[in-house]
């Protein structure tokens, strides 16, 4: 499955975390500030997006690179733009192609920008955020992940209560209910190779520490 990385609000350690996990068939997406930090980190994207209100497009980089400027008033931010583009991503036959929309960000500055990028995952299962520290998805139904044993994960209540079976967990849930205004949920660890997490009500984030993770 090709992987589309956009790639927004990070540092060094995340590209070099991104570039462990690029493969040459996926798609490398620069938003606004997040084409710089590539550039500088000798990675070419094949596509910027944003309003450069923090970035300034060379004349070199525009040769190699596809643009897609965007108005600086606008309703939505340069992430949620970007995302929408490539939700559907088309190949040269200009049919949709099976990929995952990874983006890139460390998740730190200003929380009302950190909230509204968490909430963007909730428009595709096929959206995550990734970074040196940590990889964040939304779960509504059924997810699986291959970890190494003794990763830090949580499960995090996204509705007031949710309602979780898990297998390949040190404190295993059973048809249990987490709630949002508790913490229960913080720092289970995993103790299979293969973690399962299935949600029958609610919804909820699940965390995984990166420096154990897939």
């Amino acid at each position: 499955m090709t992987k589309i990385f956009l790639v927004s609000f990070c540092s060094v350690d995340d590209i070099i975390f991104l570039k462990e996990k690029y493969k040459n068939k996926d798609i490398l997406v620069g938003v606004d500030q997040g084409t710089k930090m590539l550039i500088d980190n000798g990675l070419t994207p094949d596509y910027i997006v944003g309003d450069f209100d923090s970035f300034l497009v060379g004349s070199n980089l525009a040769e190699k690179s596809k643009i897609i400027r965007l108005p600086k008033e606008k309703s939505e931010s340069d992430l949620e733009c970007a995302l929408k583009l490539f939700l559907n991503f088309s190949s040269d036959k200009n049919k949709p192609i099976q990929c995952s929309i990874i983006i890139i960000n460390n998740m730190l500055g200003r929380l009302d920008h950190i909230l509204t990028s968490l909430h963007l995952l909730e428009q595709g299962a096929n959206i995550c955020i990734w970074s040196a520290m940590q990889q964040i998805y939304f779960v509504s139904s059924k997810f699986e992940a291959e970890l190494s044993l003794g990763t830090t994960l949580s499960l995090v209540p996204v509705t007031a209560k949710v309602k979780v079976c898990t297998s390949g967990l040190k404190y295993h849930l059973d048809n249990e209910y987490l709630y949002r205004k508790k913490t229960r949920g913080l720092s289970n660890i995993s103790v299979s190779r293969l973690i399962k997490i299935s949600v029958k009500n609610g919804c909820l984030f699940v965390i995984i520490n990166s420096k154990k993770g897939i």
